[in-house]
């Protein structure tokens, strides 16, 4: 009998401890979701009110009449300037813009650098793969 009982609060006691990391993983699980959830808020640049925002062309033109570029960084220029210019911010991953413009992945990430370097636009965050680039405050 007395072994009888020792079992049963054995097997109780064990039961105890797997609710117990039931709701510790529980618990965890709800914190990695809200950690992911905050990755997808990156905050957006804020544009000053008294500068109005350029267009895509404008802000080509900008870019083309202060560097001498190459066809690979004009492509990736060409294709993260109606973003930027719309909203302030491109998310876009190296793999996206090397599709979209036939350029590979390692020369993409080349123009990317160099249009860093020369203060066009600035990665203000990173969301996996994605980066997010935002204009440089002149």
């Amino acid at each position: 009998m007395r072994s009888d009982r020792r079992l049963a609060e054995a097997q109780e006691e064990a039961n105890r401890a797997r609710w117990e990391g039931v709701a510790a993983l529980q618990t965890m699980a709800r914190s990695v979701a809200r950690l992911a959830d905050s990755f997808d808020r990156v905050p957006r640049q804020r544009v000053p009110s008294d500068q109005p925002s350029a267009s895509a062309q404008e802000l080509l033109e900008s870019w083309r009449s202060r560097l001498t570029v190459t066809e690979d960084v004009w492509a990736v220029a060409v294709l993260l300037a109606p973003a930027l210019a719309e909203s302030g911010e491109a998310r876009y991953g190296v793999e996206e813009i090397a599709a979209g413009t036939g350029l590979a992945e390692a020369r993409v990430h080349d123009c990317l650098r160099f249009l860093i370097k020369r203060q066009c636009v600035r990665q203000i965050g990173s969301i996996l793969n994605t980066r997010v680039y935002g204009l440089t405050q002149a």
